[in-house]
């Protein structure tokens, strides 16, 4: 099996409002994703959710800013050219402590 890997997420061109919805609903599930994974966290172990409480606010930061960016092109009639691909590395598991 291949260890790395790249897929297409997204590829064209859209319009402000398919890109802001397209964009927006992309981080705002990462976002959901952390907010889970520090609750489970706590929940299960009471540990640290530093991490994930960082990425949240930087996360929520960059939705501000793309919903900026959507509110500007459209202001000035242009359209997202979005290219994203997505690259995974298969690496060795990380030995939890027991």
């Amino acid at each position: 099996m291949e260890n790395n890997r790249t897929f297409k997420l997204i590829e064209g061109q859209y319009d402000t409002d398919d890109a802001g919805r397209i964009l927006v609903a992309l981080i705002s599930n990462k976002i959901k994703y952390h907010d889970v994974e520090a609750f489970r966290i706590q929940e299960r172990s009471n540990g640290n959710v530093s991490h994930s409480e960082k990425r949240v606010k930087e996360l929520t930061i960059i939705k501000d800013e793309i919903k900026q960016l959507v509110l500007d092109a459209a202001e000035k009639g242009l359209d997202f050219k979005i290219s994203c691909n997505i690259n995974i590395e298969l690496v060795p598991a990380k030995q939890l402590a027991q």
